[in-house]
């Protein structure tokens, strides 16, 4: 009986065991999958980080490209603007039938030297005040000339409120999918934003400010 006893408790423990074993066995083919899992989540993390840096490297080289084609364009402007005169010109500038004169308002020739040099502040008053109501226009222009593209908005109605706000002050929103040269401003939710347009604005000098800049 004893022997019948020590048996069954024997017996029970090798199920207790056997059934651990199970256990175990199922929780280490879940860790597997699970480590499958993040093995292919890396890998496709790894393939989005090259296509980053090679779609980097493309702004890059073409950016590049467009600086020196355009300062080729400014280099060759220039040297036509400063082109020597012809021998024409030079004898129409030193002959006597020309003369430095000033823009004064029309006058009789019968005035005065004395009228005439009451004139000339007058005359300078004029351009300054030319001069200051340009750069008021100018000022007031401003916010018209500003184009801006917004990047890395995944709440819809952050999106939805920051547009809103962009078209109440007046400004240009760009509608292309990809980056916009013609852009001054690209606008994002928070500095840790990195996007393919953060890269680009970058390189092509363009301001990368946060919504706090446009409320």
């Amino acid at each position: 009986e004893e022997y019948k006893r020590n048996q069954n408790i024997f017996q029970s423990t090798i199920n207790d065991l056997e059934e651990k074993v199970q256990i175990l066995t199922r929780d280490s083919s879940q860790l597997i999958s699970q480590v499958t899992t993040l093995k292919k989540e890396k890998s496709l993390l790894e393939d989005e980080n090259k296509t980053l840096k090679e779609n980097f490297l493309s702004l890059e080289e073409k950016f590049q490209k467009e600086n020196y084609s355009n300062s080729s364009g400014n280099k060759k402007s220039i040297l036509l603007q400063h082109k020597s005169p012809t021998k024409q010109q030079q004898n129409n500038h030193f002959s006597g039938n020309q003369s430095l004169t000033w823009n004064l308002p029309s006058t009789s020739t019968s005035t005065s030297p004395s009228k005439q040099t009451h004139q000339i502040p007058q005359t300078i008053s004029n351009i300054t005040n030319d001069n200051s109501n340009r750069k008021n226009n100018n000022n007031s222009n401003r916010v018209n000339e500003y184009i801006v593209q917004i990047t890395g908005f995944h709440d819809k109605s952050s999106k939805d409120e920051i547009i809103k706000t962009i078209q109440a002050l007046g400004l240009r929103i760009s509608d292309t999918t990809d980056f916009d040269q013609n852009i001054t401003h690209m606008i994002v939710p928070n500095t840790k934003v990195r996007t393919v347009k953060t890269f680009a604005a970058a390189l092509c000098h363009r301001w990368i400010v946060t919504q706090d800049w446009v409320r």
